[in-house]
């Protein structure tokens, strides 16, 4: 159950994540190149494109902002954020003030931690940089 789940979690990492789409279908179609194989994805292209964009905006608003207040912020499970300077999908902007925004949450730095990469593609941090990256 999600009770065991967060009883048992020891720390989060999050890599090339999460994603931030800015509430566009430009975004969400970016992010979807990446999933599973060609016939899953078209069919998701195909779904996304037939979303109202107020319902994609909105929905992308309630997903960050439910990212950037979750529960396992306040009760201090420790969370470590891998990313890039140059990822297209995890915008390191956002990313950035997210971390910051968390570890203001938990009130010691020491339990949100981050390594931003430079140059590494979304998801290809352990291909540019194996040794860094283990």
């Amino acid at each position: 159950s999600y009770y065991n789940l967060k009883n048992s979690l020891i720390g989060i990492i999050f890599d090339s994540a999460p994603a931030y789409f800015h509430g566009k279908i430009d975004g969400l179609l970016s992010a979807l190149q990446y999933v599973g194989s060609k016939e899953q994805r078209d069919k998701l292209i195909n779904f996304a494109r037939s979303l109202d964009p107020n319902q994609l905006k909105r929905r992308h608003n309630e997903f960050w902002s439910g990212l950037r207040n979750d529960t396992y912020t306040s009760e201090n499970i420790p969370q470590l954020y891998l990313y890039s300077d140059c990822d297209e999908l995890a915008n390191v902007k956002y990313l950035e003030e997210m971390i910051s925004h968390r570890r203001q949450q938990v009130g010691r730095e020491k339990e949100v931690w981050s390594h931003k990469f430079v140059g590494s593609s979304h998801c290809g941090h352990l291909k540019k940089y194996p040794a860094e990256y283990e």
